[in-house]
C-alpha cells in the first residue's frame, strides 16, 4: 500500500484520514486527478520550491517554519487547475500556478505546521496568497518566503 511508506502512516495506519469524506472517489474530476492519494496536499515551501532537490537533505525540517503558517490545505479542482491540482503531492499558494483552494468547504481547510487544522474564509487566503513572507510563503531562509 502507497501510504505505508509514508512518514505519517505509523501514527496513522487509516487511507481514509487522508481524504476528505465529501471528496467523493466516483466523481468525474477525481477520476482525471494524477494523485489520487489524499484530498490535501503540501505547501511547496518544504522543498524550497524545488531548489532542493537532488540535494541531501531534500526538504527543511518542521521547526524551522512557524507554527501558525499553513503546510497543507484542500486545493481547487475546479478549472482552470481541474485534476491539475492534484498533479503530485506538493502544491504552490500561488494562485497563478496551481495555488486555489478547494470551496468544498466554507472556507478554506488547512494545517499548520504546528499540527493545528482551521477553515479559514476565503478572503482571508487570498490576503495571504499576497504577503510574502506569510503564511503561506513562509519559507524562513528567504526574504520573500518562497
Amino acid at each position: 500500500m502507497a501510504y505505508a511508506s509514508g512518514v505519517w502512516w505509523p501514527y496513522i495506519k487509516t487511507p481514509g484520514s487522508y481524504r476528505c469524506p465529501t471528496d467523493k472517489t466516483n466523481a468525474p474530476l477525481w477520476k482525471l486527478r494524477n494523485n489520487k492519494l489524499s484530498t490535501y496536499v503540501m505547501n511547496d515551501v518544504v522543498v524550497a520550491r524545488g531548489r532542493l532537490l537532488g540535494q541531501r537533505p531534500n526538504t527543511y525540517k518542521l521547526g524551522v517554519f512557524n507554527p501558525s503558517a499553513y503546510v497543507m490545505w484542500e486545493p481547487d479542482e475546479r478549472p482552470p487547475f481541474g485534476p491539475n491540482a492534484y498533479d503530485d503531492a506538493c502544491n504552490s499558494p500561488d494562485p497563478a500556478d496551481n495555488g486555489g483552494v478547494g470551496r468544498r468547504h466554507s472556507g478554506a481547510v488547512t494545517m499548520g505546521f504546528g499540527g493545528h487544522v482551521d477553515v479559514i474564509n476565503f478572503r482571508k487566503w487570498e490576503a495571504e496568497q499576497l504577503r510574502k513572507p506569510g503564511l503561506l510563503f513562509c519559507n524562513p531562509f528567504t526574504k520573500d518566503g518562497l
